[in-house]
């Protein structure tokens, strides 16, 4: 497993893969090769601590994973959000593929009427409200990706070109943001590679001036571990 996960047990039902919340639900999908990943067609899923759950596919192409939980939070004492959810995808190759892509996007029936950009250092995402409540939605940046390619961290060195600013070979759209969510697409992938792509959903009261969400929307890959109970 991609995933070690304390006190992990199977279900015998699918699963949605989706983050409900105050506006409406996203959908959590990946895209490898042309087939589409979601919890319909998962091949096994499991509930976790804190009513969090994992997903498990076995693609002709590659392993993956996906934990949707509640992660570990550090606010501040005079910011809060009515509620926080995370979701992180795992993906070893087992042979070559193309068109590799992740989303975090709404679902029809959403009830926001406004979006505005939500970004910050380490995250890149969008903040949707109805004048009343608000929701983020981001994922890591291209700068915080550069550092895990660095590291080989769960991103094959070999991108480091493809997400880092200062590289001729940088990709400006490999992160999409829109009116409908957040889209990040990779380039092929090579037999043997890892990756690690993140999102995160935390919604709130709309305060005057900027939302009180956009502070814990960039969460480490860790945060969102410890809260899944998962190594």
């Amino acid at each position: 497993m991609l995933f070690q996960c304390r006190n992990a047990r199977r279900l015998g039902e699918t699963i949605a893969t989706v983050i409900p919340n105050s506006l409406g639900a996203l959908r959590l999908e990946v895209t490898l090769g042309g087939q589409m990943l979601v919890g319909s067609n998962t091949d096994a899923a499991s509930s976790l601590a804190g009513d969090g759950h994992l997903w498990e596919w076995r693609n002709g192409s590659a392993l993956v994973e996906l934990v949707i939980c509640w992660p570990t939070l550090s606010m501040p004492d005079h910011l809060t959000v009515d509620d926080c959810w995370s979701a992180l995808y795992r993906v070893e190759v087992t042979q070559d593929v193309r068109d590799v892509a992740f989303s975090c996007t709404w679902e029809s029936g959403y009830r926001w009427t406004d979006w505005d950009y939500d970004g910050g250092e380490g995250h890149l995402g969008w903040a949707y409200d109805d004048g009343h409540n608000v929701v983020s939605v981001s994922t890591e940046d291209e700068l915080f990706m550069s550092y895990r390619a660095e590291r080989g961290d769960w991103l094959p060195r070999r991108l480091l070109r493809t997400v880092d600013y200062y590289s001729p070979g940088f990709n400006p759209d490999l992160i999409e943001l829109s009116a409908r969510g957040i889209d990040v697409r990779l380039p092929p992938l090579l037999t043997g590679e890892r990756v690690q792509i993140q999102f995160t959903v935390a919604w709130g009261m709309l305060s005057p001036g900027a939302p009180t969400t956009w502070c814990v929307a960039a969460l480490r890959p860790s945060d969102i571990l410890a809260g899944a109970g998962c190594d």
